[in-house]
């Protein structure tokens, strides 16, 4: 029976990676593009026109373009589910016959299968050290599976390993970080003192880089590492401030999963966060500009009075025929006659966005809704027949490289479906 689960694993993981194959391959994706152009159209009153004048032909162009949207999506969600189901059974194959060679040895006891069960379907980063017995477990689990004791401390008076700087309640017989013993001589402190007494050698990327470590290990709350974050941001001078905030937003924001956004009316395509909100609008500034998309950040609650965005904007002005710099200085023109209180913070033309050769203008301005705020934008432009396709981060200046990294990324995934 293992062996049985262990090949449909695998050929579920071949299968899988033969229909992503296809699905992804860029005839597939170009052949899929125009599909589901015509399929648009089919729905229309583009396609009822045809259905009158030449119905055998229509039919038979907007069944084909149907027939393949119809094939490429259902092979997007089957590819996924194939590898991970056959992932999931090729682990449980493993996982069974391992222990079912164990059990014929005699080599374990049935607890100690169900730890190694445990402890093979997690990664190293979910795994800590049980501060009673000093047995690794899982970070998720209530109780230690070895000594059945609470992960619950009893008290909030800690005592801070002298290993690794990780603090554990004072009754702690093993550091639940690195899994050492106690000593005599550990220091004992209150949960406030922490910071300065374990990490005073440490920079202040590296000090935010253990409390994030242990946030997600399950050791420190949301809470309690955002006013840590807080207190060693304070203490950090105002340019350093924001290159240790963009370096670790940049660590913690490589894990969001990202959704692929494609408006073919427009000839747009992004990746964006599946954290963010998306609002899909027809907005006209002007006869011929037209604001396609915003991607909203997360809310952050009662404290946030600007919600960090981004915003994908074409003009396509009758006789644009503008080059790049031309454009460029129209736009800081434009934005000074505009906007209040308008600060230009720097200009750059070698970016290159989608294939092309983009400009990059940074600016703030204050907010004519809330004029306490002042804002930091990031705009981003290129040419493409003849239309001009802009891409625009607003933030709270005090929040510029919160959200940084994850913009890049989205920016940096932008396409023009040609």
């Amino acid at each position: 029976m293992n062996v049985g689960l262990l090949a449909a694993g695998i050929a579920m993981i071949l299968i899988g990676v033969g229909i992503a194959a296809w699905v992804y391959s860029p005839q597939t994706d170009q052949a899929y593009n125009q599909a589901y152009a015509v399929n648009r159209g089919c729905e229309s009153r583009i396609g009822d026109i045809g259905e009158l004048i030449v119905p055998e032909f229509t039919h038979d162009v907007c069944s084909n373009a149907s027939q393949i949207v119809t094939s490429v999506e259902i092979g997007q969600y089957a590819a996924p589910s194939l590898l991970t189901f056959g992932a999931a059974a090729t682990i449980a194959g493993v996982v069974l016959w391992f222990q079912e060679g164990k059990k014929n040895k005699g080599e374990q006891t049935t607890q100690e299968i169900l730890e190694d069960e445990m402890l093979t379907t997690e990664s190293v980063e979910d795994r800590v050290y049980c501060r009673y017995c000093g047995k690794q477990r899982s970070s998720t689990q209530e109780f230690c599976p070895s000594c059945h004791k609470s992960i619950v401390p009893p008290t909030s008076r800690n005592k801070i390993c002298n290993y690794c700087a990780m603090s554990m309640s004072v009754d702690s017989e093993y550091c639940g970080n690195c899994g050492h013993t106690f000593q005599d001589r550990q220091t004992i402190a209150t949960q406030n003192d922490i910071p300065a007494q374990s990490m005073r050698n440490l920079t202040p990327l590296d000090k935010l880089e253990r409390w994030a470590d242990l946030k997600q290990k399950g050791l420190v709350t949301e809470e309690e590492f955002q006013k840590i974050k807080n207190e060693i941001l304070k203490s950090i001078p105002d340019k350093k401030n924001s290159e240790v905030k963009y370096q670790l937003a940049n660590k913690e924001q490589v894990t969001d999963k990202f959704f692929i956004y494609e408006e073919p009316a427009f000839g747009t395509k992004m990746l964006y966060p599946q954290s963010w909100q998306r609002e899909d609008g027809d907005i006209s500034f002007s006869e011929d500009t037209v604001e396609v998309v915003r991607f909203i950040s997360p809310n952050e609650g009662n404290a946030a009075t600007f919600q960090e965005n981004l915003v994908i904007v074409v003009d396509n002005s009758p006789g644009l025929n503008a080059n790049l710099h031309n454009y460029l200085q129209y736009r800081i023109s434009s934005h000074q006659l505009n906007l209040n209180e308008f600060r230009l913070l720097g200009t750059n033309s070698d970016k290159i966005i989608a294939g092309e050769l983009a400009y990059m203008l940074w600016f703030s301005y204050r907010d004519p809704n809330a004029v306490d705020i002042e804002l930091k934008v990031m705009e981003v432009g290129i040419i493409v027949y003849d239309k001009v396709y802009m891409i625009s981060y607003y933030s709270n200046i005090e929040k510029y490289f919160d959200h940084l990294p994850t913009v890049e990324k989205m920016i940096d995934s932008f396409e023009v479906i040609r």
